[in-house]
């Protein structure tokens, strides 16, 4: 056997073990449970959805991992296709996280603007002779260069005291809270530790969400094929469908946008094609890809 044939029919066999797993869920603790596509992480493989939505369960709290920032999960509805996060670097370690990360998620997949969250900036390293003598505290555990902190509720870059604190500080960075614990904050009936404990609220996009509902109900389990790069329709262990039948370009249910919970989200058009002929599986099951534009 040539050698391309040998790598191309391992990859092919690779692929089709990865995809057998796409008919599991993943749980983490009592809260987490049952989660299925977009998400992956632990018996759901990177192949069973699109990159950047793993999960991890640790000690029966589940991570997510974005721009090099761990995030907790508190709460995932997949019926409202919301989540709920928090940033354990900052509250676990008195405010003082190992490296000063603003929160960022992309915003292709995920949407968590106003009026679900308020947004908290942390100044690291102020000169507190130039700042009011209050939402100050202490980050010793950084050095004496990052010592003296402030934080400031729900203001931008055009107010007077932010633009004071962005001249009188060595570092800052953004955080969302819901935007109740930051009437708290004001009020001044939550610590800053327990606003950030109660994280901020999250909209993400399912891709493809139409496409796989006709995969679902004809027997299959979406996907995302790593190899070709692009959705899925996958067997697990029987039988699929030999195809499935998107509508055609000119029919107006040929795009849809994303419906999210907030204005602010993305937009994603999708225009699906029809395959001309499926891709087998090398098992006793039938998959059926399909290009998106």
């Amino acid at each position: 056997m040539p050698p391309f044939v040998h790598s191309l029919l391992a990859a092919l066999l690779l692929r089709e073990a990865a995809n057998s797993t796409c008919n599991h869920t993943f749980s983490c603790g009592g809260d987490i449970i049952n989660v299925t596509y977009p998400f992956t992480g632990d018996d759901r493989h990177p192949n069973c959805g699109p990159p950047g939505l793993a999960l991890t369960c640790r000690g029966n709290t589940t991570e997510l991992t974005q721009n090099s920032v761990a995030y907790n999960v508190l709460q995932l509805d997949q019926n409202r296709k919301t989540l709920t996060l928090s940033r354990p670097d900052l509250y676990t370690n008195n405010m003082c996280p190992t490296q000063f990360h603003n929160t960022s998620l992309n915003p292709e997949q995920f949407s968590y603007g106003s009026p679900l969250n308020d947004v908290v900036t942390l100044f690291y390293g102020c000169n507190l002779s130039a700042v009011m003598p209050y939402n100050i505290f202490s980050c010793k555990s950084r050095g004496s260069n990052y010592s003296d902190a402030y934080s400031l509720i729900g203001v931008g870059a055009e107010d007077q005291v932010y633009r004071g604190l962005s001249a009188s500080c060595n570092v800052s960075i953004s955080v969302p809270v819901l935007s109740t614990a930051g009437a708290g904050l004001r009020a001044a009936v939550l610590s800053l530790e327990e606003a950030l404990m109660q994280g901020f609220r999250v909209s993400y996009n399912v891709p493809h969400e139409r496409l796989c509902a006709d995969c679902s109900r004809l027997g299959g389990q979406c996907g995302f094929d790593l190899v070709l790069g692009q959705r899925s329709c996958v067997c697990g262990h029987g039988p699929c469908p030999s195809s499935l039948t998107p509508p055609p370009e000119s029919s107006p249910n040929a795009t849809r946008p994303f419906e999210g919970n907030n204005s602010s989200n993305l937009g994603m058009n999708i225009a699906a094609k029809k395959t001309s002929s499926p891709e087998p599986c090398l098992s006793s099951c039938k998959r059926a890809d399909y290009n998106s534009d």
